[in-house]
């Protein structure tokens, strides 16, 4: 059994103890304790936006001490699409033949030496 100080109320565990020491009203130092539970709730705003993606509109809360992350899409699905005009889709697509056309010659090379009894280091 754990008891309170301030007014000898019981408690079974230590935690509700705790719970109880800063909100007792028998505490002297009470006007402190609340002091510090009131700095954690900063004024909390709310602000209407319209997604960069789709155009839908959406609320943002902001908290007043300003270390926030703007949000500029309205879900994860608008802020992860991607939209790749013809240029930079043919471009993707030369790279990405070449670059299996390069490991597949690789291979063959390797191969042909190991089978020549010549070690390389590639």
């Amino acid at each position: 059994m754990y008891k309170c100080k301030f007014c000898g109320k019981q408690y079974d565990m230590c935690v509700q103890l705790g719970g109880h020491i800063t909100r007792c009203k028998d505490n002297p130092d009470l006007n402190i304790n609340l002091m510090k539970i009131k700095r954690k709730f900063k004024k909390r705003i709310v602000i209407k936006k319209e997604c960069k993606k789709c155009g839908k509109e959406f609320e943002q809360t902001i908290i007043e001490d300003g270390k926030n992350y703007i949000k500029k899409f309205c879900s994860r699905k608008c802020a992860n699409s991607r939209i790749f005009d013809i240029e930079t889709k043919n471009k993707i697509s030369i790279g990405v033949k070449t670059s299996k056309n390069i490991k597949n010659l690789l291979k063959i090379v390797k191969l042909k030496k190991c089978a020549s009894g010549v070690v390389t280091n590639f």
